[in-house]
């Protein structure tokens, strides 16, 4: 599912904040001939920029480069001065990839995006949208204009109901995401959302059973996505404030250090501090709000078994945290890895590196797979 965008403008840009490349590896001639079959997933996060190129073949899906580049090495800056970091950020990373004849996704999210499951008549695809964009209209909690999308799930032929997904953002949402592409000179060929981005992403890079109902927890700089399947199919998302900047910020308060080094910190970069222990308020809190969705979960479908919570992004990497978070709520927790099943060159790509970025890049891996 995704929003279609329309034309490209350019415009002069000014950095504000000076970004950071964390990685950068390129292609490799002779690994991939590059081509209509490459697809670029572009995940513009709140604190680094993400890039994920693959190549499409018959067998397999292969790594033909890759990007991050922090936003704001410093911290959380005001997001109008953001704008201009990501519009520098993006022009970069193109460059650098030289990504000019390669298709590109990207995605939006946050609170003013919406993803929803509901029951409908039975009804043809013809008579789908039309039919039931009034009803639609009910599950959508925002005022302002708003881009919605539909998809079937599953027909209930005897009972004439259909299981159907919706997806919404404020138009203001959309116009702001496509002005930043469009001043770093960035047509993309569709834009997706994050939520279901991130989905497609476990459901192709995990060994989903059938039937199973998963949680997955995407917790980023500035907030946390909760999205739970389903039969392989979405059946909601809500964006929680929670988020890997918490985490700084907590360590910081604790320990009386700057941005930058709490942040080495949070990545386990003292053994002797134990991160976990200093932050449990805050994850029991990120807890508390997975507890509520569950219940929800449970309020809307009579269904109160959860197979396992996937935990992706920035923060799935916290020592402790997968386990503490499984003891807590009672089902296994794992760490997401979305290049588990893609054909990476070793001689290209340093392993270790991608091991530790390798949560971060679900939303942007996930973008690169809907091309």
């Amino acid at each position: 599912m995704a929003v279609h965008i329309g034309q490209q403008q350019e415009s002069m840009l000014k950095e504000t904040i000076e970004p950071r490349v964390l990685i950068l590896q390129g292609k490799r001639r002779g690994m991939f001939r590059l081509g209509a079959n490459t697809v670029l997933g572009l995940d513009i996060g709140s604190h680094t920029l993400k890039a994920v190129e693959i190549r499409k073949g018959l067998r397999e899906r292969g790594l033909v480069s890759l990007a991050a580049i922090e936003l704001s090495p410093e911290g959380m800056p005001p997001e109008e001065n953001l704008k201009e970091t990501r519009v520098a950020a993006l022009s970069n990373i193109i460059r650098l990839i030289d990504a000019r004849y390669t298709k590109i996704v990207t995605s939006v999210g946050g609170s003013s995006v919406m993803v929803r499951h509901m029951k409908a008549p039975l009804l043809s695809k013809k008579k789908l949208y039309s039919s039931i964009q009034w009803e639609v209209r009910r599950h959508i909690p925002f005022k302002e204009q708003t881009l919605v999308d539909t998809q079937v799930l599953t027909t209930d032929n005897k009972n004439r109901q259909m299981d159907v997904l919706i997806a919404a953002v404020t138009k203001e949402k959309m116009d702001a995401h496509i002005n930043v592409l469009s001043r770093a000179n960035i047509r993309p060929n569709m834009v997706d959302i994050d939520a279901l981005a991130v989905t497609n992403s476990v459901l192709s890079g995990s060994n989903v059973r059938e039937g199973e109902t998963l949680v997955i927890l995407d917790i980023g700089a500035s907030a946390t996505t909760l999205n739970i399947l389903c039969n392989n199919a979405p059946f909601f998302s809500r964006v929680i404030s929670i988020s890997g900047n918490r985490f700084t910020q907590e360590l910081q308060g604790m320990l009386q250090v700057g941005y930058q080094e709490a942040e080495a910190i949070k990545k386990g970069q003292d053994p002797a501090i134990d991160v976990l222990e200093m932050v449990k308020n805050i994850v029991g809190a990120l807890i508390e709000e997975i507890r509520q969705s569950l219940m929800y979960y449970k309020r809307q479908t009579g269904k109160d078994v959860f197979d396992r919570i996937i935990l992706t992004g920035g923060s799935a990497n916290l020592k402790g945290l997968s386990s503490y978070i499984a003891e807590e709520l009672g089902f296994p927790v794992e760490v997401f890895d979305p290049l588990q099943k893609l054909r990476v060159d070793r001689q290209v790509f340093p392993i270790d590196q991608l091991e530790m970025l390798a949560p971060q890049l679900t939303l942007a891996m996930g973008l690169a797979m809907r091309g």
